[in-house]
């Protein structure tokens, strides 16, 4: 029967051709198709986050990666504090209880391929993106979002804060939010992921 499987890797367990795998459809999603201003290092998309501070939840139908995301506790340096901290005037957090979130993905191209298209995939990376945080005792995810993304978490149920905000370039702005975690939000985009799901789905942690 196919499912929809979620894992949960630390960088170091992550198996070399699941990496390699990881990298390049970052590429064509970021790259290719966002033209965001990554970098890219022999067909993949890898910054310097990508390390031991890093875990990762990576979404598979059929053994096929179809999408992600990546965290990095608030306590090391993490990506909101790099490139993006000049379009911030905040702080940024530094807690033992909250966790960075980024290179968030769905892969459409590879949703069409498989037929996935009516699935509420996004609703299920964000239930399991709170699973994995209230696994590890976080009290809050925060990211780096577009003003359509704040409007697609929004819409499945995870409701947040916004901390600040800034101008990348004058026909784009960018949201620095905080998603707590708790059983309203969790209750919220599990109602969307029940309705909608037609499959059946697997999560699993170390």
């Amino acid at each position: 029967m196919s499912k929809i499987k979620f894992k949960y890797y630390k960088y170091t367990d992550i198996p070399q051709s699941i990496k390699n795998e990881l990298y390049k459809l970052r590429k064509e999603v970021f790259k290719d198709r966002l033209d965001w201003q990554v970098e890219i290092k022999k067909g993949h998309e890898i910054d310097t986050y990508d390390n031991d501070n890093a875990t990762y939840l990576l979404g598979f139908y059929n053994n096929i990666l179809i999408a992600g995301a990546r965290f990095i506790s608030t306590i090391y340096p993490y990506m909101a504090q790099g490139p993006f901290e000049k379009f911030f005037n905040k702080p940024f957090p530094c807690s033992h209880d909250l966790v960075e979130s980024s290179r968030f993905f769905i892969d459409k191209s590879r949703v069409i391929e498989l037929k996935l298209q009516h699935q509420p995939l996004t609703a299920l990376l964000l239930l399991f993106m709170h699973e994995y945080a209230k696994t590890f005792n976080f009290s809050s995810i925060v990211t780096i979002v577009s003003k359509p993304m704040t409007r697609i978490v929004k819409n499945n149920g995870w409701n947040y804060q916004f901390l600040d905000s800034g101008d990348v370039n004058p026909n784009e702005t960018i949201f620095f939010i905080d998603m707590p975690v708790n059983s309203s939000n969790y209750e919220n985009i599990f109602s969307h992921v029940k309705h909608k799901l037609t499959i059946d789905y697997t999560f699993s942690l170390p």
